[in-house]
């Protein structure tokens, strides 16, 4: 199979105890049937490690934190640009999302493709201050992938198998659980959503689910999704370049992830390139 050649720009490369998505998304691309990815990692610190793995990242810049103004992070986008001819950007931050979706348009003259949720959608899924009741029990997540117009192209629901003191799933295991499928389905073709998405919920011992969070991109454990046989990173840079993606129907249940830390070693010059240069 001949594969479709893309210079792709993700964020998402930090690797703390809160890990971001940007590895995980980088691993499902370089595993796809379909693309053959050249990866520019985008940095907003010194010291996120996906900068350094070039086994994975082709080539990294430092770019602005997105409080520092839109203009600012386009104005480095555009420099970026100039170099990689960059195809498709995924953001994997909340808080760069409303900058790249406002500037959707922008990055079009530029000739670079998103697959982001609406600006509507995202609006409607911002957490309003409220007053909750408690609510005990198992918390399950859903890692989903909208096309839209109400589709669901993928879904891999999971249970957490150990949790950080920060609530970050440290361990989990897909689960065969009909009940958060429908409700994943529900909620994309309700809100026609556009681009990925993770469900954070709770059920209780009478076994409700509670929707609790709404996080409107792949989540950090999304290689789990893509070792259970779902590749939801290649689907959602194919939908963004227009080619017709095949729902999933099914996927691995009992897949387990455990997560680790490693000491990654690098040269002091490295970290002077990308810490005076902006890129490495």
């Amino acid at each position: 199979m001949n594969k479709t050649k893309l210079t792709i720009a993700l964020s998402g490369l930090n690797n703390i105890d809160s890990p971001g998505p940007g590895i995980p998304v980088i691993r499902g691309l370089r595993e796809s049937e379909y693309i053959e990815p050249r990866i520019i990692g985008l940095a907003y610190d010194n010291l996120e490690p996906g900068a350094y793995m070039h086994h994975l990242v082709d080539k990294s810049y430092k770019v602005p934190y997105p409080s520092e103004g839109t203009d600012v992070l386009l104005d480095r986008i555009r420099y970026i640009n100039r170099i990689e001819h960059i195809d498709i950007l995924i953001p994997n931050f909340d808080s760069e999302l409303y900058a790249f979706m406002k500037s959707e348009g922008v990055l079009k003259k530029m000739g670079i493709t998103t697959f982001l949720p609406r600006m509507e959608q995202f609006e409607e899924r911002h957490k309003a201050n409220l007053h909750q009741e408690f609510i005990s029990g198992v918390e399950v997540n859903v890692v989903a992938l909208g096309d839209g117009s109400g589709n669901t192209v993928g879904a891999v629901p999971m249970r957490k198998q150990y949790i950080t003191d920060k609530g970050k799933a440290w361990g989990g295991i897909t689960l065969d659980d009909p009940s958060l499928l429908d409700l994943t389905r529900h909620i994309i073709s309700s809100t026609k959503w556009r681009g990925g998405m993770e469900l954070e919920l709770i059920r209780n011992e009478n076994g409700d689910l509670y929707l609790i969070e709404i996080n409107p991109r792949l989540p950090a454990w999304t290689y789990l999704a893509v070792a259970a046989g779902q590749n939801l990173p290649e689907a959602l840079v194919r939908l963004a370049i227009g080619q017709s993606v095949e729902p999933w129907t099914d996927y691995k249940t009992g897949v387990m992830f455990i997560r680790y830390s490693y000491d990654m070693i690098t040269g002091l010059d490295e970290f002077e390139q990308l810490s005076t240069k902006g890129e490495l």
